[in-house]
């Protein structure tokens, strides 16, 4: 049975319908493509890591996106800006293909404009790394998960996979399963395939110590690969 992801496109800009909006230095541009709560969820993800929180807002209700213009800014310049951010939403959202090996450096930059502060709080997330084996590599991918035995739609959570490793990933997600719980998870896939397998939790990262560390809540887990599907995912991102 095909996933409703599998339909969907990239979200774009009609840059045909740009105009005034209400506010003074305002502009609106309709959007096309569905806005679904994940696709909005990595919308905001993509602002946080561009550092344009306040320069955009998504009306889902009207699907257009509104953005201010400074007096002695071009609107069309700002809309290259904005396709930018669009394009780091879908491609968190798996509904774009993965950048080119060439692009990935400036996309962790992006993603990471303030390296300094990762230093100055690394001996605080010393523990959430203490387990770790194996080189990791940062992966943008979305990830349907639940509890190995309850395979019901109504049990099912979704998250984003932050860094993956031969033997284990971190999904960053609001729904934090318990430490030592076994989950089935799905990886979406670019190519719009999936990889599914077995997992067990080993790390939680609250919420509360997420914002104090400036990182998003999540859980790490420890992957059981028999078909190894992922570890040639893995390998593929260490290239």
């Amino acid at each position: 049975m095909p996933y409703p992801q599998d339909a969907q496109k990239p979200v774009d800009l009609d840059v045909y319908t740009l105009a005034k909006w209400g506010m003074q230095g305002g502009y609106s541009v309709s959007l096309r493509g569905e806005i679904d709560d994940l696709w909005a969820d990595c919308f905001g993800q993509a602002q946080h890591a561009r550092n344009e929180t306040g320069r955009f807002y998504l009306d889902r209700k009207r699907k257009v996106l509104v953005f201010s213009v400074g007096s002695a800014e071009d609107p069309h310049k700002v809309i290259a800006e904005a396709r930018a951010l669009l394009s780091l939403a879908n491609w968190r959202a798996g509904r774009q293909e993965a950048p080119k090996p060439e692009e990935r450096s400036e996309r962790r930059a992006a993603e990471n404009p303030h390296p300094g502060k990762e230093t100055a709080t690394k001996s605080t997330q010393q523990r959430l790394n203490d387990t770790r084996t194996s080189s990791r590599v940062d992966a943008s991918l979305m990830v349907e998960f639940c509890p190995e035995n309850d395979l019901t739609a109504q049990s099912a959570a979704t998250g984003m996979t932050h860094d993956l490793s031969d033997s284990g990933i971190f999904i960053v997600t609001s729904r934090l399963p318990a430490v030592g719980e076994r989950l089935n998870l799905k990886i979406h896939l670019a190519s719009r395939s999936l990889i599914e397998m077995v997992a067990e939790v080993v790390r939680v990262l609250e919420k509360e110590e997420a914002r104090r560390l400036q990182r998003r809540a999540g859980f790490a887990a420890r992957v059981s690969d028999p078909s190894g599907k992922y570890s040639h995912l893995v390998a593929l991102s260490q290239s």
